[in-house]
Order: C-alpha cells, then sequence, then structure tokens
C-alpha cells in the first residue's frame, strides 16, 4: 500500500500536467469573397480572458490549453464567425470571414456561386431569358411597360431623376427625351453578374438620389479558368423571337480576359387572349469584351459594351426606334491591402456615348389627336465621361470609405416637323441645347462597431453641379420662353444618413434607418423644350429655376435567418419636399415647377423556407401609399400590393419551378400629373424548368403565363398589357 502511494501520486500529477498543458494554434483570417487576409480581426477565446489579434496579413497565433475550445472572430465589416477546436496537439486554422456591415442595398446575385444562406441561392436567376425577367421578380422593384423591349425600372414607386440606374458604378444618361432607351436595356443576361439595389435614400456612395440605386454589376474575367466556354440558342412563342447569345473566358499567368455576344430578333407580340400588338417588334445585338492583368496584390481592367438596337416598335408612344446604339467603356484598377489600415483602393475612369434616332413614319399620322398630319423625326444624344476614385480604410472597431466621383455630361436632342401639305415648310426644334452638365461630388461611409452586436453606420455626401446651354439656337428658343437671359445654373447640395444594426443573437436582426437625402432636377427638368409626355398628353418645357428635392426618410428593418428559413420585413416613410412636377399653362402645354411636398408610405416582406436540400418556397408582397399634397392624388404609377409566390424543386441534373404574381386592383388614380385609369387586379403563373443532358449540354423550357392572362400592370403606359401565354425553349452548351 505504502508502495501504491508515491504511484498514484505521479499519475495525478502527470494528468494535472497533461491537464495544464499548452498547444499552439496558428492560423489566418480570411475575406470570405475576394480571400485576401484580414487585418485587426479580434479573436476571443469564449469563457476565458485569453485572446489576441490578426496581423497586418491576417495571421494569429494562440497558446491554447489541452481541450476544447470557442473562438470567436470579430471585424468591423464582417459577419463574427465561431471556431470550435479539440486542442490535443499543435494545428493550423483558416477562417473565413463573411463580409458584414448596415447594409442599405440588397446583392442579387445573377452568376456565380451560391451563397451561404440558402434564402439567397433564390436570387440566382441564370434560369431567366432577360434581364427584365430578373428586375421585375425582385421585392419593391417594378418595371414601366413602353413595348415588348426596354422596360424602366421603378424603385417603390420613384424612378427616372429620382433613382440612379448605373452599370458597374458608371453614370449613364439616355438619350431619348422619350424615355425609350433605359440604362438597363444595355446589360444582357449573360453579362449580367449581380445586382446592387439601394432602395431609399440611405444609400448615397454612387450618387445623390430619394429613390433609391439599381447599380447592374457585369461579369469579370476569372483567372483561375484557363478556358472556358459556352453559348446558347433559344425560342419564344410569344413574340416570334430567336437569339442566339455565349460567352468565353480565357487566362494565362497574370493575365484574362472575356467575352460574350448576344443577337435577338423578335416579331410582333401577342398579349393575353391572343390579342396581337402589331409595331412591336426589334432586332438587337449586344458584345461585351473585358481584359483584365494581375498583379499581387492589384488588377488592371478594361472593358466595353456595344450595345445597337434597330426597328423597336413602341405601341403605347407615338413614335418608333429606328436606331439606338451605346458604347460603354471603362478602365479600372484596384488594390486590395496596400497599406496597414488600407483595405483596398479603387479608382475607375469611364466614357459612354448613347445616340437614338426615332420617328413615327410607320404610323397613321392623320388619325392620331396629337399633332396630326405631321410626321416629326426626332434624334438624341448623350456623352458622358467620369472619375470615380474610392478608398476603404479599417481599423480594430470601424472603417471608413472616402469617395471622389466627378463626372461631365453632355445632351442635345432636336426634332424636324414634317406636314403631309407639300405647301407647308419643315419646322426645326431643338428640345434639349447642347446641355452640360458638370458635378463634382465626395462622400464618406463611416461603419463602426459600438458593442458585440450593436452597430452604427453613417453616411454623407455632397455635390456641386454646373448647368449650361451651348447650341445657340436652342438657347434662343428657350430664353424667348422665359422672357430673359443667363439660364446656367449651378447647385450645392449635400445629404447625410444614419442607421443603427442591433444583432440580438446569431439569427436575428434589427435596423433602423434616418436619412435627409436630396436630388437634383434632372437636365430634362431644367432644360427640356416642347416634348411630348405620353402619359398626360402635354407638351413639356423645362425650368432653369427649379430646386432640389428634399426627402426625409425612415426606415425599419427586421430579419430572421437560420439555414433552412429566412424572414425580412420592413415598413418605410419617404417625404419629399419641393416636389417637380407639370404646371398647365395653357392647354396642351405644362411647365416643370416645384409642387409643395409629397410622401410614400409602405412595407415590404419576404420568407422563405428551405423543406429539404431539394425543395424551396419563397414569398414576398409589397404595398405602397402615396400622396401629392399640391395636386390631392397619388404620384403616377404608384403599384398596387403585389405578392409573389415561388415553389422550385432541384436534383442533381433538372429543377422544376412554379412561379405567381397576384396584383390587387389599383383605384387610386393621378388625374392631373397623368391621365391614369382602374387598373384591375390579375395573377399570372409561370413554369420553368431545365435538365442537364450531358455535363456540357442543358435543355431549358418553360410556359409563361399559363393561362393566357390578359392583365395590365398599373406602372404599364397606355395601359398596355403585360405578355400574353409564352412557350421558351433554350438550349445551352458549356465547355
Amino acid at each position: 500500500m505504502k508502495l501504491l502511494q508515491p504511484i498514484i501520486l505521479i499519475i495525478m500529477l502527470n494528468a494535472a500536467l497533461q491537464a495544464q498543458q499548452r498547444f499552439t494554434l496558428s492560423g489566418k483570417i480570411i475575406d470570405a469573397d475576394t480571400r485576401e487576409g484580414i487585418p485587426y480581426v479580434n479573436i476571443l477565446v469564449e469563457d476565458t480572458y485569453e485572446g489576441t489579434a490578426s496581423d497586418s496579413a491576417g495571421g494569429f497565433i494562440l497558446n491554447l490549453l489541452q481541450g476544447r475550445h470557442t473562438l470567436k472572430c470579430m471585424s468591423m465589416g464582417y459577419e463574427m464567425a465561431r471556431l470550435t477546436l479539440d486542442m490535443r496537439e499543435s494545428k493550423t486554422a483558416v477562417v473565413m470571414l463573411k463580409p458584414h456591415a448596415i447594409e442599405f442595398s440588397e446583392e442579387i446575385i445573377i452568376y456565380g456561386q451560391p451563397l451561404q444562406r440558402a434564402e439567397e441561392t433564390y436570387y440566382l436567376e441564370n434560369k431567366l431569358n432577360t434581364t427584365d425577367d430578373v428586375l421585375e421578380k425582385i421585392n419593391g422593384l417594378s418595371m414601366i411597360r413602353r413595348a415588348n423591349f426596354a422596360l424602366e425600372p421603378s424603385i417603390r414607386g420613384l424612378s427616372a431623376g429620382q433613382i440612379n440606374v448605373l452599370v458597374d458604378d458608371m453614370k449613364i444618361f439616355g438619350a431619348c427625351i422619350d424615355k425609350m432607351d433605359p440604362v438597363t436595356s444595355y446589360v444582357e443576361i449573360d453579362n449580367l453578374q449581380k445586382l446592387d439595389l439601394a432602395k431609399g435614400g440611405f444609400d448615397m456612395t454612387y450618387g445623390q438620389t430619394i429613390g433609391g440605386t439599381l447599380n447592374l454589376k457585369t461579369g469579370r474575367p476569372e483567372f483561375n479558368k484557363p478556358f472556358s466556354a459556352g453559348i446558347e440558342s433559344g425560342y419564344e412563342s410569344v413574340s416570334d423571337l430567336r437569339f442566339l447569345r455565349g460567352h468565353s473566358n480565357w487566362s494565362k499567368g497574370q493575365w484574362a480576359a472575356r467575352g460574350s455576344f448576344s443577337v435577338k430578333s423578335a416579331g410582333d407580340y401577342y398579349a393575353g387572349h391572343r390579342q396581337r400588338w402589331s409595331n412591336s417588334g426589334f432586332d438587337k445585338t449586344n458584345y461585351k469584351i473585358d481584359v483584365s492583368k494581375k498583379w499581387a496584390t492589384q488588377t488592371l481592367t478594361m472593358s466595353y459594351i456595344g450595345d445597337v438596337a434597330e426597328d423597336i416598335g413602341y405601341p403605347a408612344l407615338l413614335m418608333d426606334t429606328r436606331r439606338a446604339e451605346a458604347n460603354i467603356a471603362g478602365i479600372e484598377h484596384a488594390w486590395n491591402n496596400p497599406r496597414a489600415n488600407i483595405r483596398s483602393v479603387k479608382t475607375k475612369i469611364y466614357y459612354n456615348t448613347i445616340d437614338h434616332r426615332m420617328d413615327d413614319y410607320d404610323r397613321d399620322v392623320t388619325a392620331r389627336t396629337f399633332m396630326p398630319n405631321m410626321y416629326m423625326p426626332m434624334t438624341g444624344t448623350t456623352r458622358t465621361m467620369g472619375v470615380l476614385s474610392e478608398i476603404n480604410f479599417t481599423g480594430e472597431s470601424q472603417t471608413l470609405k472616402i469617395i471622389g466621383d466627378v463626372y461631365a455630361m453632355k445632351a442635345f436632342a432636336d426634332m424636324t416637323m414634317e406636314s403631309l401639305d407639300p405647301a407647308a415648310s419643315p419646322m426645326y426644334v431643338v428640345n434639349l441645347a447642347d446641355v452640360r452638365v458638370q458635378n463634382y461630388a465626395i462622400a464618406l461611409d463611416y461603419h463602426r462597431r459600438l458593442k458585440t452586436d450593436l452597430f452604427w453606420r453613417s453616411s454623407v455626401r455632397a455635390d456641386f453641379s454646373r448647368r449650361t446651354l451651348h447650341d445657340r439656337f436652342g438657347r434662343r428658343e428657350l430664353e424667348g420662353y422665359w422672357n430673359r437671359s443667363g439660364l446656367n445654373r449651378s447647385y450645392f447640395i449635400a445629404s447625410a444618413s444614419t442607421a443603427f444594426d442591433y444583432q440580438f443573437s446569431v439569427q436575428h436582426r434589427l435596423r433602423w434607418s434616418l436619412a435627409r437625402s436630396i436630388r437634383l432636377p434632372s437636365h430634362q427638368e431644367n432644360y427640356g423644350f416642347y416634348f411630348y409626355n405620353v402619359s398626360d398628353g402635354f407638351v413639356y418645357t423645362g425650368n432653369p429655376e427649379l430646386k432640389p428635392e428634399i426627402s426625409y426618410q425612415t426606415e425599419v428593418t427586421f430579419e430572421s435567418t437560420n439555414d433552412r428559413y429566412a424572414l425580412k420585413a420592413n415598413v418605410f416613410y419617404n417625404r419629399i419636399h419641393n416636389y417637380i412636377g407639370g404646371r398647365i399653362e395653357e392647354a396642351p402645354f405644362k411647365t416643370y415647377y416645384n409642387l409643395s411636398s409629397a410622401y410614400i408610405v409602405g412595407s415590404e416582406a419576404s420568407v422563405y423556407w428551405g423543406f429539404t436540400p431539394s425543395f424551396g418556397l419563397m414569398t414576398s408582397a409589397n404595398y405602397k401609399y402615396s400622396q401629392i399634397d399640391a395636386l390631392d392624388e397619388p404620384i403616377p404609377y404608384m403599384p398596387p400590393l403585389e405578392v409573389i409566390a415561388s415553389a422550385r424543386w432541384t436534383k442533381k441534373n433538372y429543377w422544376l419551378e412554379l412561379y405567381g404574381k397576384i396584383a390587387a386592383p389599383q383605384k387610386r388614380l393621378a388625374k392631373i400629373s397623368a391621365a391614369e385609369t382602374v387598373t384591375d387586379g390579375f395573377t399570372i403563373v409561370n413554369f420553368r424548368s431545365g435538365v442537364k443532358v450531358r455535363s456540357f449540354m442543358e435543355l431549358q423550357c418553360g410556359v409563361e403565363n399559363i393561362f393566357d392572362t390578359l392583365y395590365h400592370e398599373h406602372s404599364s403606359i397606355n395601359r398596355l398589357p403585360g405578355r400574353g401565354r409564352n412557350i421558351y425553349v433554350t438550349l445551352a452548351l458549356k465547355y
């Protein structure tokens, strides 16, 4: 017994020593998107006072006692991550942090890898045929239809100059005074990689806005693919549409390139009940080229988009587009982690040209009420160049983004009135007198982690805008209308927003946002001369003395998510002062003025259920109520209550989706600012499917508007109906 006591004592002492033994954990914290190291990440060992921080390259070392430990990794701008380890020996680990901040924008992935949360994969919309198809499915975003082509986006009922629509952060201005050439028409689905949608005026990163920003992000060359290519062909029955599109990627060493093309040709389309809408076809060609050069932490990318559309019929308008051409070019330099505390520096230089020509030579001008017995061919051009530079600073619990944004734009539009009477001489009108806009802006975007579960974001932006006229004939027209000279104008505006995000559990978040945002009058609202607005049948003239619209906004958002379930809901209020609208001078003429105030109040909600890894449901709904105080009527084209529901089933080689949209009637009408009529409620149901026939071949087919419902979106111009039953099929080959 006496002999056993020392042995037992030695064993207990050895166990105690082993229990106190420490092992080394060495690792690296990296960005889940860029795979770059993240500096100054706080790494805490739960239930202890131990911890450390990552170095400037994201590396860290911890000496941990033997046993099971949970590490909490926290950094401003990223979601908190937990890593559980059983330390019985020294080991290494790589921890990926997913970018997180108080995001005013929603990122909708089009092409690319699925995101971590299951509900986000619902936005992998590469199964759709056009960019417009994608936009129509996004909650809170509606599309203004003027034809079977180039729908104009509207964010929470606001559109045109009240929102920003960008392509890869670049400013682009349509050349058509009848809005036949929205910016979204220049990005085809095969080029579209993701959408950044910011609703409301809270995000001022890329421009002053009171309605929101839609940023279309296009595909870039991939350095990890030596060569890949794909080609796709398809047919749609509703308009006899045929299309062919393809893309390829090449890389070698530090170089990579990507190219794509799209060719489409469509005839007249059919609305529900087989109602044919004559003069609604189009032909369109789009191509894009990108070349990238990569160094250790730097990338230089040159990109070009060319887009040509011809013979586009606009049955809801007085005219058709004979030819629309866009050339969009940019050079971007990106530098990751150039210095300590600097996460990235990005600079882009861009230039784009838009040319638009329309006429009514294919119309019976003798039968119309506006300007009968007269043809009115029109042309429009815009030229825009700009420089956008941003630098991202990062600290232990805060980040700061500084943005410099400079651009110059010029716009010209004219019209010739040709009477059917051979004795009458043609008349010439300049609608936009070579308007020049020079804009200089600086924006600051600051994020701070106040506590482990409480974030704060604040943004400010200041713009100086100078506007002048350079066409003498057009300038004299406008000076004669206002009976004075000196129409040049300068504006200085500043906006600010703030938000608090409380993550009271891993699954639940609550955000409260406030903003005082301002938007400048568009160049057409300032200087347009005698252009026809089909929405109310009046001829408009701009006003160089317009004041900017000032918006006071607030929004509360709640989110609850886990691996198989997600709920997001918000309520918002937007009060607009100095609201810009038309005031009747003498029928049929209106002039733009500031019309007191207006407001929009509404709510949006979406729910996702992932019942199994293969089957999921998504439902979303939105409703908005608006009013223009001075006119005692709603803001025009305000969508009614809308509900979207989708059920998707996926397997390894095939997928099925049943998708439906329900819209309530809209009986609150704008009678003064637009000639609206009651829109009936409707329900449409679509079915889509796809099967991978071979590893390199996929067949997709579907039926849209299965029941051939005749329906009208409230935002459609002149009650132009939506498309009827459409059977489509596409075949895609990939290498």
